[in-house]
């Protein structure tokens, strides 16, 4: 193919992916943000029992009754069957899903920030106490920072399928969101193209720059998960 035919096709793939970041990370932050709702629905039942426990002089008056699911329509996508803690006596009813409605973008966001930036505890204490009007403990924040810690990882060690006719590299700058500052992160992008003609990121690394010895790691790291054809 012509190198003019190339240029086309790359220029109809950065058109395609101006904001390239929300097709990367439409799975992989609907799992992360099913993980941090749930996550902040089950501390919201624990502080209501605690509550109660205190305020009744010890006597319990509620129990854990499991869980019914419900469905959420986000920026990011449908997140099916979340599981919503319930009560017996029905007392506590969650707030969460209000709370995130009324502050959707603000959380969208620092989801997809998680995966470029990382997963900051003091950003995971915000973002639960913006879900549930209160501080949650350490235990709480740990384990949700755990959860989706899990999913970026799982992001970026998922296996590849040599599938792609062309496979285009580039290197952005992009502003995200970590402990509170916008800070710059250099992000090495890899797209593909099916035979069908659909386009998609294949994987993204954040980098010290766009160095050769970056790019080298980058591509040797695709490779290593099945990415033959680019190597």
């Amino acid at each position: 193919m012509d190198g003019f035919k190339l240029n086309q096709l790359w220029a109809g793939v950065k058109d395609y992916y101006v904001d390239w970041e929300q097709e990367a990370f439409a799975e992989p932050g609907r799992r992360a943000l099913k993980q941090l709702l749930e996550g902040a629905m089950k501390a919201e039942v624990v502080g209501y029992l605690q509550r109660q426990k205190y305020e009744r002089g010890k006597v319990v008056v509620d129990y854990r009754n499991g869980y019914y699911h419900r469905n959420l329509v986000t920026s990011l996508g449908l997140i099916p069957r979340l599981m919503v803690p319930r009560t017996r006596k029905l007392g506590c009813r969650t707030k969460v899903f209000r709370r995130y409605q009324r502050r959707w973008k603000e959380v969208d966001d620092w989801i997809r920030g998680v995966f470029i930036a990382g997963v900051s505890t003091r950003d995971v204490r915000w973002v639960t106490k913006a879900l549930l009007n209160a501080s949650v403990s350490a235990g709480t924040v740990s384990s949700i920072t755990k959860a989706l810690d899990q999913e970026v990882s799982r992001f970026h060690r998922q296996l590849l399928k040599d599938e792609y006719v062309y496979v285009f590299f580039d290197g952005v700058v992009k502003k995200v969101v970590s402990c509170g500052q916008a800070v710059k992160k250099v992000i090495l992008v890899a797209y593909g193209i099916r035979q069908d003609g659909r386009r998609e990121v294949i994987d993204y690394w954040v980098a010290k720059s766009e160095s050769e010895h970056d790019w080298t790691v980058f591509l040797n790291d695709l490779y290593q998960r099945g990415l033959r054809g680019v190597c």
